[in-house]
């Protein structure tokens, strides 16, 4: 059961690490509380038992630990016109290495 939680968790996470990229592309002049809302929805849509079993400060520090590991491509997506799309392909490229 560990290693299912183990990997359920990873994809989990590099789910809700795209998802604050394309949170970041998408609600730039919000709120952080907004994008978090939004990151969550995401979340939901896709793994609905998240909201039913895991408790939001669980889920909410999943979402700090995304946006500290892909702080420099949200600043290319401010300020470089990077869409998250490209993000995220290059996060999954650097990962492949």
């Amino acid at each position: 059961m560990n290693r299912f939680w183990d990997l359920f968790s990873s994809n989990l996470k590099l789910f809700i690490r795209d998802s604050v990229l394309i949170a970041e592309e998408r609600l730039k002049s919000k709120s952080g509380q907004e994008r978090l809302l939004f990151v969550y929805n995401q979340t939901i849509e896709k793994y609905p038992w998240v909201g039913k079993f895991m408790p939001f400060s669980v889920f909410s520090a999943y979402v700090d630990e995304a946006l500290k590991s892909v702080a420099n491509l949200i600043s290319e997506i401010d300020n470089n016109g990077m869409t998250a799309h490209q993000a995220i392909s290059l996060m999954n490229e650097l990962e492949k290495e």
